[in-house]
């Protein structure tokens, strides 16, 4: 549970790495939207997160990951906006296959039921890295990593509601504050991050109304320095 809390943090750490790197403000919307995804992440975890004990050393790897998805996502909004994301898809399944591959062969492991594994390996390749992959990367060409992130606040309420109605288990009260909160954080980041995409677009209208021709002679019209000297 403590990795699930961990890669949950996405949304903090693309938050930042945008607001380095991209230059998007970080409004008092966009703040107490990442403030109400921490609270929601912790509270869709609490119960298995008091029944832990000590910490894994395995969170420093899980630290990596985070960092690596972050930075993805900031990486393609910057470099790869122009990019078909079945494309990208692609390209990131087939690299991410050579060491998927490695560590399956270098794992031991041992297979009890044939068609239960062949059912759930074609359903995490189909669902996980396909369909999942393809619409993240889609939505992060369409709305950008930051605001894309913020869905990951609502994960572990959402894993905790699928497990109960597929396995069983049954959700504490935790999971459905982190579902309440979760959903009102992606509500108020959408809303900071309004004025930021209305003011790109003013700005975007402004750029090619100057650099067109109309726009050039209304400037001209309206006495620009040359115009004035003669």
């Amino acid at each position: 549970m403590l990795c699930a809390v961990v890669i949950a943090m996405n949304p903090v750490a693309t938050a930042i790495l945008a607001a380095v790197f991209l230059r998007e403000p970080l409004g008092p919307h966009r703040v107490a939207a990442l403030a109400l995804g921490v609270v929601a992440v912790l509270a869709a975890c609490a119960r298995r997160l008091t029944s832990a004990h000590g910490v894994d050393p395995v969170i420093g790897l899980l630290g990596v990951g985070l960092l690596g998805l972050s930075a993805g996502g900031i990486y393609q909004q910057r470099f790869c906006a122009g990019v078909d994301f079945r494309t990208m898809s692609a390209l990131q399944n087939a690299v991410a296959l050579i060491p998927a591959a490695a560590l399956a062969i270098l794992t031991p492991f041992a297979v009890h039921d044939v068609r239960q594994a062949a059912i759930a390996v074609a359903g995490m390749v189909l669902l996980n890295a396909t369909l999942a992959v393809s619409l993240y990367v889609r939505a992060i060409n369409t709305h950008g990593a930051a605001a894309v992130a913020m869905l990951f606040a609502i994960i572990p309420a959402v894993a905790g509601v699928l497990s109960w109605l597929m396995l069983g288990q049954r959700p504490d009260a935790g999971v459905a504050v982190g579902l309440v909160l979760g959903g009102f954080a992606c509500w108020l980041n959408s809303r900071g991050a309004r004025p930021s995409r209305a003011a790109k677009a003013r700005a975007e209208f402004a750029r090619v109304s100057v650099a067109s021709p109309a726009g050039q002679l209304a400037r001209a019209s309206c006495g620009s320095p040359s115009n004035s000297r003669r």
